[in-house]
């Protein structure tokens, strides 16, 4: 424990924990707090060593070894990740565990959020890349402006616009700015754990029926590209709030059906995701839900269809979409307790 030998295993806390053997391969479980062993060929020695706090990030990416809703995905280089390729850890399947509450107390369903994954995140626009916990509000957010992008889209719920003139530049759109003035002062002690993110708002075209043969991977790059939406605007812009990338529910699809994410476009699996994403069942496949992605060739923005796929829209006129903030964790906030059900949410801590 921090380097001193103890004679028992702590309990369950924020601990970094490692596992040294001197033959063999073995990792500690934090799911069920212990030791998991492979396969030995003869005696062996192992050392498990405690470190007091354990960085939410990590505890995930550890967790991934036991929970196989969270998948290690690896992706393409691309303009905007310094033509590296990234790994991530992305929850998939449509029952989950991936709740987190902000509070000591328990949390109301509007109160509660849901964790997308651990991305590698640059806080700046020339910053290093982290391993940051990506989080979105677990329900659709009605808000308060009385904005005619607050207008009744179904009989329980408010939606908005993606903006309110004819441009699909993210940045300065009224959704853009509601998100990162209204929502944003709205999280009170929350805004204490996230931190600043750059946003990439690479637009993927539309053209000749192209929603309908995307795959995941292709949304992530076109995200990640050089070149923004066809009203303009920057290729990325750095804030603390934006919504999901159409890639981050691509990705949600059930992993057993990986060879599908990566070889068939999101159209062709659109009955999978209605049946096994955890996304779309946040949707109810009652409305469609608003991404951060523009559209390259005409002033749309890409969105998750009602059925299961991902369609585009323009974002003025009647378009009035549900919508669920998204933001990411600061790297160094750390696991507390809690096992991502709803009843037992991750609970978080700062770091001293």
């Amino acid at each position: 424990m921090d380097g001193n030998a103890v004679e028992k295993i702590p309990e369950r806390g924020s601990y970094t924990v490692s596992v040294e053997c001197t033959n063999g391969d073995a990792y500690w479980d934090y799911t069920n707090w212990r030791v998991s062993i492979g396969n030995f060929s003869k005696r062996t020695k192992c050392n498990v060593n405690f470190t007091t706090g354990n960085y939410f990030n990590n505890y995930l990416i550890a967790a991934s070894n036991t929970d196989y809703s969270l998948k290690k995905y690896t992706h393409a280089e691309t303009y905007h990740t310094g033509k590296k390729a990234m790994i991530d850890y992305r929850y998939s399947g449509k029952e989950v565990n991936n709740y987190i509450c902000f509070k000591n107390s328990s949390c109301s369903e509007d109160e509660l959020y849901r964790i997308i994954g651990v991305v590698p995140t640059q806080n700046n626009d020339t910053g290093i890349y982290e391993n940051r916990v990506k989080v979105i509000k677990s329900i659709n957010y009605e808000g308060s402006q009385n904005l005619k992008s607050g207008s009744i889209y179904t009989k329980s719920g408010k939606g908005y616009l993606w903006n309110e003139t004819n441009e699909n530049v993210w940045h300065i759109s009224t959704l853009y700015n509601m998100l990162n003035t209204e929502y944003y002062q709205n999280l009170g002690t929350i805004k204490n754990y996230i931190d600043k993110t750059k946003w990439y708002l690479g637009a993927p075209a539309s053209s000749n029926n192209a929603y309908t043969t995307y795959t995941s991977e292709e949304f992530y790059i076109n995200e990640r590209k050089r070149g923004g939406a066809y009203s303009g605007g920057n290729d990325y812009y750095v804030n603390y709030i934006g919504l999901i990338y159409p890639s981050d529910y691509g990705y949600s699809v059930e992993s057993t059906k990986i060879n599908d994410i990566y070889n068939k476009s999101i159209y062709e699996n659109f009955k999978e995701y209605a049946s096994n994403s955890w996304l779309y069942s946040l949707n109810g496949g009652t409305y469609f839900e608003w991404t951060i992605s523009a559209v390259s060739d005409n002033n749309s923005a890409w969105c998750i269809h009602p059925d299961g796929f991902i369609d585009k829209n323009v974002v003025y006129s009647s378009n009035i979409f549900g919508v669920r903030p998204v933001f990411f964790l600061k790297s160094t906030v750390q696991y507390k307790s809690g096992d991502g059900s709803k009843s037992n949410p991750y609970r978080i801590s700062l770091s001293e």
